[in-house]
């Protein structure tokens, strides 16, 4: 009996904090990484960090879940808004850029924009992202190798975007953080030039691009 009391109460107070209904507090209980493991194609709300799998009434979504690592509860979420950009107009130069870390990619590229004096808008742009409940500072522009990650599951995140009317993941490439470098061999000695690496949602492969291109650029947060 007493048990049952204090879940009345947690309810109460549920309803009482959040302005929901009994049936809006139930969905929210359920949606919850406590109750549940994540999934592909769940909205994700930054705030509160939970995700469900329909969108909670009243809660800012703040992305799609786009990548669950093998615990259930980690992974990746991608954005729902997207700009067109170069990934730097002066083609800034930077070493050390992981494959597998967007968030340290993104860090490093915002020094070395800094201790150049050039801009990296497509990292500048998913630092300071400050939409739908994230905060500056949390998004990042992810990997190669996050990407590769991310569209393994496009149609299941395709499908969550559509449900509420926000763009798709079908641009033809997007940024990565991720470089490579090439050698020219247009001239008789030939020189090294460092290219972006780019992902085609269409095509589901990586590419090689000169940074001053502008091209589509979607950010992702962890959780």
């Amino acid at each position: 009996m007493k048990e049952k009391e204090n879940a009345l109460q947690a309810v109460r107070l549920l309803m009482t904090k959040l302005g929901l209904t009994s049936a809006e507090v139930i969905n929210f209980l359920s949606s919850t990484p406590s109750a549940q493991t994540a999934k592909v194609g769940m909205y994700y709300y930054a705030k509160e960090n939970i995700y469900s799998p329909k969108p909670i009434p009243g809660k800012t979504i703040s992305g799609i879940i786009a990548y669950v690592d093998p615990s259930g509860h980690h992974g990746l979420v991608i954005g729902l808004r997207e700009e067109r950009l170069p990934w730097s107009k002066e083609q800034l130069w930077c070493d050390h850029l992981l494959p597998d870390d967007g968030l340290k990619n993104t860090q490093l590229i915002m020094l070395y924009a800094q201790k150049y004096k050039h801009n990296a808008q497509a990292a500048e742009w998913c630092h300071s992202y400050a939409y739908d409940g994230i905060s500056v500072g949390n998004a990042f522009l992810p990997s190669s190798e996050q990407w590769l990650k991310i569209i393994s599951n496009i149609a299941d995140i395709n499908l969550a975007l559509g449900k509420i009317h926000k763009p798709l993941l079908d641009k033809f490439f997007y940024w990565t953080s991720s470089v490579a470098e090439i050698t020219d061999y247009s001239n008789s000695r030939g020189h090294k030039e460092q290219r972006a690496e780019t992902i085609g949602t269409t095509t589901l492969d990586t590419g090689l691009t000169e940074k001053n291109v502008k091209e589509y650029t979607r950010c992702v947060i962890s959780f």
